[in-house]
């Protein structure tokens, strides 16, 4: 079953290098740059993932994360965000995110991050 994952950034290589490597594995991706739109987006369809990049048009990833909680509280969620902020994002992993990953990416982590979103995505049926 295909998986659907919903990326919101502005980081425009971060956005090639997902998309490019999980179109290995059929996943479907949509990205969304401005933080309202993501919301809306989330609000009216449903995703398997969610993959939220710090740095958003119009909200932080942070505030993101707290309103897409509120109105999908199940939805497995991938916060992504700067080795320098790594201080200012510990609060997040109590917004029961699934993962925090540090830009930039080696290549182990896009398969990390790959056979995480696998596994549970095979265990969310």
């Amino acid at each position: 079953m295909t998986k659907s994952i919903l990326l919101a950034t502005c980081d425009r290589q971060l956005e090639i290098d997902l998309i490019t490597y999980f179109q290995q594995d059929a996943f479907t991706i949509q990205t969304i740059r401005r933080g309202h739109k993501v919301v809306l987006e989330i609000l009216e369809n449903d995703y398997d993932f969610l993959i939220v990049d710090h740095f958003l048009e119009g909200l932080s990833g942070e505030e993101l994360i707290q309103i897409v909680r509120r109105s999908r509280p199940q939805i497995p969620i991938i916060y992504i965000t700067e080795k320098e902020d790594f201080e200012k994002s510990k609060h997040i992993m109590e917004e029961g995110i699934l993962l925090r990953l540090f830009k930039p990416f080696d290549p182990y982590e896009y398969t990390f991050l790959r056979d995480l979103i696998n596994f549970q995505g095979n265990n969310l049926n």
